[in-house]
């Protein structure tokens, strides 16, 4: 956590910008059906940003159709690692946010923005993973890639017990797997050249890029071409596959399941 006075920032509105490494949140899923159940706040530190000690401490967890607002206590008095429950919150696609209001008031203080979660059962040492699984009801659809307004892409997994998808994957089964990460990818690649320029540092977009850069994968020169786009994700993803060696890997899966 940084304690230096410099990464405090503020907008022309004289909100207070917190840093996103101030604060740290897990999430905890039920681990029969992945649902997001509930969330901790494992460390903030807010002692560079001189907030009065009484100022109320609010998380704010949305997705597209539901909120939440939690009370964490104060800045001088925060409550932390006290898991706090969600309930009919569309996990797809949900974002976190810390609001600080002024004693006695409603006035907005300070914020920290989408802010970064881990869930429980990564180590701290894990790597970010490139493509978040989550598994949901999606009727007759097998699966699909969830990416809108710049959030982080999800790949949707239907969780239908007479479908076994989530089995299959959870089992690495390397055909179930084929079939679909290298379409989901695609996808991810065009989506994430629409917001290339729109995260920060730590967001999911550094993150994706990082993975392109170590693939020696360099970015469409056009970034407002469709065509160039859609010609940039397709190359992308075949030398991703064969990074991967896809059809290698169910071959192999094949032939020690026979």
């Amino acid at each position: 956590m940084s304690n230096n006075i410099e990464n405090r920032k503020t907008n022309p509105t004289g909100l207070v910008c917190i840093d996103r490494k101030d604060i740290a949140i897990t999430v905890n899923h039920d681990p029969t059906s992945d649902q997001l159940v509930s969330f901790t706040v494992t460390d903030l530190d807010l002692g560079s940003y001189s907030f009065p000690s009484d100022s109320l401490l609010i998380i704010h967890v949305y997705s597209r159709a539901e909120e939440l607002r939690s009370e964490i206590g104060t800045a001088s008095a925060p409550s932390i690692n006290k898991g706090i429950p969600l309930d009919k919150i569309n996990e797809s696609n949900v974002t976190f946010r810390l609001l600080v209001k002024m004693p006695g008031t409603h006035k907005l203080i300070g914020s920290c923005e989408k802010i970064r979660t881990i869930r429980s059962n990564e180590g701290e040492g894990s790597a970010e993973p490139l493509l978040h699984v989550r598994y949901e009801d999606l009727g007759q659809r097998l699966w699909r890639v969830d990416a809108i307004g710049g959030g982080q892409p999800l790949l949707l997994i239907n969780n239908s017990s007479y479908l076994k998808t989530r089995e299959h994957i959870e089992a690495n089964n390397a055909l179930v797997e084929g079939l679909i990460i290298p379409q989901a990818f695609e996808q991810c690649l065009v989506y994430l050249v629409q917001h290339w320029d729109s995260g920060e540092l730590g967001d999911w977009q550094s993150v994706w890029k990082a993975f392109l850069e170590k693939l020696d994968i360099e970015e469409p020169e056009d970034k407002d071409d469709p065509d160039q786009v859609a010609a940039w994700a397709l190359d992308a993803t075949a030398k991703y596959v064969d990074e991967i060696q896809f059809a290698n890997r169910v071959a192999e899966w094949e032939s020690a399941n026979d």
